[in-house]
């Protein structure tokens, strides 16, 4: 039967599915578990074995469903599931304290993981395999979900083929499945003109928006998985959403107005959610405050396909707001990890992606939007929670927001510099660039004070304040030091404006009296701090002092060869 020039095996998989269904069988009647479990080893054993023998992949997944079915029904006798309770999941993570689940209960469990295991295994082969092995995946998920809702011992299950699509989606890219080959493929400046686009993306989207609604209906029925329901209903979809766009880029292959409607709608689709979950939980809002969330992260996806890199920015600032006043209406906190999420990512947007070499080129406008519209979010976020106890994301928002002022006051000095034809790493300049950092420093110093475990955080953001504002001022005076300027004609090397109120002041008497003034009048700093911000203003003050004595007798150029015997009476009476 199996051997011999036979070149149609596919019935083997069915052949292998049926011993199987005939131990389960056994088992049913008996009460053998040890049968059940030989009989699943077989079959899934010969099924994967013919798999990697080259038979075919469709006839692997249908197998794969077969068997994670039968697990479930065979031995309970029952075409509708009513495993008992507890389910696998919890009782792992309870160690036993609530009981331990029954066997047909752990015997469906290690069927569906196999099964997941194996769709998602399925997924790196041939694109017509590999989308069925995805729909498998979805479909095992919404059978568990909608077919064994009775079952309370199976309430978790649905996790497992959940997390197998999800992982397939974000894995595909890594490793160039042949299904994301042939998407990419067909990119828009790659594949003809009028020809049709791979519409992989939209029904993996589709697939993943089936599961979430199947989540959502379970979510509105009685029970005890509520809340863990309504969560995957608002996760499963936009989290498949974000890994496309991430990975994917469907906006290569769709155009962008085209993927940014299946954004929208999808944020139309949770924004219903939302509504229902507001009716049916009246006085707890905690899902309707996560199905908004949710909606409004879609939404932020959609501006970031279609929008300009600063439009982006305010949407996720409004997120950042949003999160807060949920937090303050309904009194969620674990809204603090969103905000706390959300200031990472502000700061990321406005430091990396774009980053600074966007703020330092773009036109003003945007530069001052972006920056601005992340500062007011984040301070009146603070506004907003200052009633809750939140410390930890009050200080996660406030770090975020002294240390995106003192980036832009950076960017600012900088484009100022730079476009009005003055030299960036001059004596001033680095020390402009500087400022912001050391008044960073100072404040984060002032807001350890308080102490709370959040001390320890504002002494690490004020240490590296600090160093770069140390950095900033050692290159003014070793690098960019005007005694050193060897030509009269190198702009950077001169001194600028009257004298007293110049250059050198903003470079050397600005940074000296900042210090000297924190080491005088900042609380609680200490007796040794003290001395030395006051021991740092006093040298700067002299550098100071002594450059424009010289700057007196030789003018601006400070490099000139020689000494004046008139300057040299001068130092002695200083």
């Amino acid at each position: 039967m199996v051997g011999g020039s036979s070149q149609g095996v596919d019935w083997l998989y069915a052949y292998f599915a049926l011993i199987a269904a005939l131990g389960l069988g056994v088992d049913a009647v008996r009460r053998w578990a040890w049968v059940s479990v030989l009989a699943l080893v077989l079959g899934y054993g010969a099924g994967f074995a013919l798999h990697v023998g080259g038979v075919s992949h469709l006839g692997w997944c249908l197998q794969l469903l077969a068997l994670a079915l039968l697990a479930i029904t065979l031995p309970e006798l029952r075409l509708i599931p009513a495993h008992a309770g507890p389910a696998t999941l919890p009782s792992v993570a309870l160690k036993g304290r609530s009981g331990w689940p029954p066997f047909p209960v752990r015997l469906a469990f290690g069927a569906v993981a196999v099964s997941s295991l194996g769709l998602f295994m399925a997924t790196m082969g041939q694109p017509d395999s590999a989308l069925f092995a995805m729909g498998a995946l979805a479909s095992l998920a919404i059978l568990l979900l909608l077919w064994a809702e009775k079952a309370e011992g199976l309430d978790d299950l649905s996790l497992l083929p959940n997390a197998g699509l999800i992982a397939a989606i974000a894995l595909a890219p890594g490793i160039w499945s042949p299904l994301f080959a042939e998407f990419v493929a067909s990119d828009l400046a790659l594949r003809a003109p009028e020809s049709a686009p791979s519409w992989v993306a939209p029904l993996l989207l589709v697939m993943a928006l089936l599961v979430s609604q199947s989540h959502a209906y379970r979510a509105l029925r009685p029970g005890p998985w509520g809340v863990a329901f309504g969560l995957a209903a608002v996760l499963v979809a936009p989290v498949s959403a974000a890994v496309l766009e991430l990975w994917w880029q469907p906006a290569r292959v769709l155009g962008p107005y085209l993927w940014g409607l299946h954004l929208i709608a999808l944020a139309a689709f949770i924004t219903g959610l939302a509504l229902q979950f507001a009716k049916a939980d009246a006085g707890n809002m905690r899902r309707a405050a996560h199905a908004t969330l949710s909606a409004l992260s879609l939404i932020a996806l959609a501006l970031f396909v279609l929008t300009t890199q600063t439009a982006l920015t305010l949407a996720l600032a409004v997120l950042v707001v949003v999160a807060a006043a949920l937090d303050r209406r309904f009194q969620l906190p674990e809204m603090s990890l969103f905000l706390q999420a959300g200031s990472a990512v502000l700061g990321y947007r406005l430091l990396v992606d774009p980053g600074l070499g966007w703020a330092l080129v773009a036109d003003l406008m945007p530069v001052l939007l972006a920056f601005g519209g992340s500062l007011a979010a984040l301070m009146v976020s603070l506004w907003i929670l200052r009633p809750l106890a939140r410390p930890m994301v009050m200080a996660v928002a406030e770090s975020a927001a002294a240390g995106l002022a003192a980036i832009l006051a950076n960017v600012l000095f900088t484009r100022w510099l730079d476009q009005g034809g003055e030299p960036l790493f001059s004596h001033w300049g680095l020390t402009l660039n500087a400022m912001p950092w050391l008044i960073l420093m100072l404040m984060q110093i002032y807001r350890a004070r308080l102490g709370g475990a959040l001390a320890v955080l504002r002494r690490a953001i004020a240490a590296l304040a600090g160093l770069l504002a140390a950095l900033g001022i050692l290159g003014v005076l070793l690098l960019t030091n005007p005694l050193q300027s060897w030509d009269a004609s190198v702009i950077s090397g001169l001194v600028r404006e009257p004298m007293i109120l110049d250059t050198l002041f903003i470079a050397y008497g600005l940074p000296g009296l900042v210090l000297a003034m924190a080491g005088w009048k900042l609380p609680d700093l200490g007796r040794r701090s003290r001395l030395i911000f006051l021991g740092l203003g006093a040298g700067l003050g002299a550098v100071y002092a002594g450059l424009e004595i010289r700057r007196f007798w030789q003018g601006d150029w400070l490099g000139a060869p020689g000494t004046l015997q008139g300057e040299l009476y001068s130092y002695t009476v200083a």
